[in-house]
């Protein structure tokens, strides 16, 4: 599939401080709008794939209102739930990087809910959203669960060991989008952390609506991601072992759930 058509595509990235660099092929159709509270950070969004791009110098939250935002030593570990150093420092992170989870001030920010922010602004369809908020991910989504229908793919952080108090980790993620009506497609090695004995810390997961709001759309982000099975299209020359790893645990989600439910329904 080519990016011929001229329909607009519309792009959320929350958190926004690296910004979003893999969907270049589709510059050209992408609209966006970027949420980071920071001040600096806001400032300083990159813009290159955004056509009319906003930035929002607010965050998402569960609340419209305000909220606390731990402002940590290494900027982008900021976040709306408290970094827990012990934690860090537990799981064999190099000191530097837990040293960057001090915190070093406690700031009041401007929150909105991602449902809010859909119904004042008349979006209906979000083609896709990047979630890189230091441990809210989950939160964010949660607090707006009617608005999960208008989300088609979703790219987040997801941890593997809690870094900030009471988060989510990358199962309890996958489980509650499973069931909420996404599929896990993807953890990409390019975009993983590992500890100093190679297990894993964090990295950025990728889910996708089995019935997005416009299902010609989502095919064009996720041939321009790469997984062209799940796009519909024409299948490329080589690889095949990682496409099947991700349909294969995306399968086991599912099964999870089932037994789960049926433990339940014994107790």
């Amino acid at each position: 599939m080519t990016s011929t058509d001229n329909t607009e595509l519309l792009m959320l990235d929350v958190g926004a401080a690296g910004g979003i660099t893999e969907l270049p092929t589709l510059a050209p159709w992408l609209k966006g709008h970027a949420f980071e509270p920071r001040a600096a950070a806001a400032r300083a969004v990159p813009q290159g794939l955004y056509r009319c791009g906003v930035v929002h110098p607010i965050a998402l939250g569960t609340t419209d209102g305000t909220a606390v935002l731990y402002v940590t030593r290494e900027p982008c570990g900021s976040s709306l739930r408290q970094p827990d150093q012990a934690v860090a420092h537990w799981r064999g992170v190099a000191e530097k990087a837990a040293h960057g989870l001090e915190v070093l001030a406690k700031e009041a920010v401007p929150t909105i809910r991602l449902t809010t922010f859909l119904d004042r602004e008349g979006i209906d369809c979000v083609d896709y959203i990047k979630l890189d908020t230091q441990g809210t991910e989950l939160d964010i989504l949660l607090a707006s669960e009617s608005a999960l229908a208008r989300l088609s793919v979703i790219r987040m952080e997801v941890e593997f060991v809690p870094y900030y108090q009471g988060q989510a980790l990358f199962w309890d993620i996958a489980v509650a989008l499973t069931e909420r009506g996404f599929r896990f497609l993807d953890l990409p090695f390019e975009a993983r952390k590992e500890d100093t004995r190679g297990r894993l810390l964090w990295g950025e997961a990728l889910f996708y609506n089995l019935t997005p709001r416009d299902a010609a759309r989502q095919a064009r982000v996720l041939d321009a991601l790469g997984y062209w099975r799940e796009a519909g299209t024409p299948p490329p020359r080589s690889g095949g072992w990682r496409a099947t790893a991700r349909r294969t645990l995306g399968l086991l989600i599912p099964s999870y759930l089932q037994w789960r439910d049926s433990r339940r329904g014994i107790r």
